[in-house]
């Protein structure tokens, strides 16, 4: 049995000031050309903001904080066993 990654969705989206407890089974790649929001995830405590790009792994779980909307385009897979 393999693991395998499967695309499941891809957008834009805009994010206003707040707090985000997130528990993440799929992969996202993102790029940021707006805003600042603080990441304290199971992985890395880090400020991202426009002009950077994200990744997070299958299964990062942590607290997003957004100081400033924050806009994104982003894809993200599903990760999945296949036989």
């Amino acid at each position: 049995m393999a693991n395998v990654l499967e695309f499941r969705a891809g957008g834009l989206t805009l994010s206003t000031l707040r707090r985000i407890h997130e528990q993440s089974i799929v992969l996202e790649l993102s790029a940021h050309d707006r805003g600042r929001i603080a990441v304290a995830s199971s992985l890395v405590d880090k400020i991202i903001a426009a002009g950077d790009a994200a990744y997070f792994p299958p299964f990062t779980h942590g607290t997003w904080i957004v100081h400033e909307t924050l806009r994104k385009t982003y894809v993200v897979w599903r990760h999945t066993a296949s036989v």
